[in-house]
């Protein structure tokens, strides 16, 4: 109960200081950033965990920029054209999630606009941190 606790009081600090660097980024200007697998945002941000969450509650805050509200519809993954394999990788015994390195996955978040019905995929790269930018198209709104 009390890892319980703890665990919900880390989502809660991340969540509420991600809030406020979010706030102030600026908008890309490469019509590629975040949407293709060869340019992915690269939100690492503590353990790879730390960073889904972090990268999550980036996405479920943006809208496109003529407010059109964005539905999440499901998260999958993507092969990273820019994975290099190790000789010898070690991974975790209970999640196989990699040790070493990178995991030569991108996670791939799909989205489709409301009114419209346009679909929009945005892939990052949880393992590589880089500078954060808001992709093209889209603004960050503050939810709270």
């Amino acid at each position: 109960m009390k890892k319980l606790f703890f665990f919900l009081c880390s989502i809660i600090t991340l969540q509420a200081s991600a809030q406020s660097e979010f706030v102030n980024l600026t908008t890309s200007t490469d019509s590629t950033y975040g949407y293709t697998v060869k340019n992915p945002m690269r939100m690492k941000n503590g353990s790879v965990d730390n960073s889904v969450i972090y990268a999550e509650h980036f996405l479920m805050s943006l809208k496109k920029t003529n407010d059109e509200s964005l539905q999440f519809i499901y998260k999958g993954i993507a092969k990273d054209p820019d994975h290099k394999d190790h000789a010898f990788a070690l991974g975790d015994a209970y999640t196989n999630k990699p040790l070493t390195g990178k995991g030569g996955i991108l996670d791939a978040y799909h989205f489709v606009s409301v009114k419209t019905r346009d679909s929009i995929t945005i892939y990052v790269d949880s393992y590589h941190k880089a500078a954060l930018y808001i992709p093209m198209g889209l603004k960050y709104v503050k939810k709270y």
